[in-house]
C-alpha cells in the first residue's frame, strides 16, 4: 500500500470518527436537555402541590421570592423553550446520522423509515370515526 493510499484510509477513518463524535455529542445534549426538562416539571409540580401564594426561585445566583403564578408562568415558558430545543436537537442528530450513513455508503434514515413524523391532533381527529 502506498503512502497516498494509507493517507486516504486515515483521512476516511478520521472523518468517520468526527461524524460519529458529532452524533454522540447530539445524543448527550438530548439527555442533558431531558434532565433539565424533568427538573423544571418537578418544580412546576411542587409549586402546584404547595398551594403557597409566593415561592422562592433561583435566578442566576440569587434567590427571589415571587408570586407563585409568576413562577409557574416562567417555568412553563422554560418547559416550552426546552421542548423546542429538544426537537431542534433531535432533527440535528438525524441530519448527523444521515451524513454519517451517507459517508459510510449506507441507506439514509428516510430509506429505512426513521424520518416519520407523528400525527398531529388534526390528523388524528380525521382518522377517528
Amino acid at each position: 500500500m502506498s503512502s497516498n493510499d494509507s493517507q486516504k484510509v486515515i483521512d476516511y477513518f478520521a472523518e468517520l470518527e468526527r461524524l460519529g463524535s458529532e452524533v454522540l455529542a447530539g445524543k448527550n445534549e438530548l439527555v442533558l436537555l431531558d434532565k433539565r426538562k424533568q427538573k423544571t416539571r418537578e418544580a412546576l409540580r411542587a409549586i402546584g402541590a404547595s398551594g403557597a401564594n409566593k415561592s422562592w426561585m433561583c435566578i442566576g445566583k440569587t434567590f427571589i421570592k415571587l408570586p407563585s403564578t409568576t413562577v409557574r408562568t416562567m417555568l412553563e415558558s422554560d418547559v416550552n423553550d426546552i421542548n423546542v430545543a429538544i426537537e431542534d436537537t433531535r432533527q440535528a442528530v438525524k441530519n448527523r446520522v444521515d451524513a454519517l450513513k451517507h459517508y459510510e455508503g449506507l441507506p439514509d434514515l428516510t430509506d429505512t423509515g426513521f424520518r416519520l413524523n407523528a400525527l398531529t391532533s388534526e390528523d388524528a381527529s380525521i382518522l377517528r370515526p
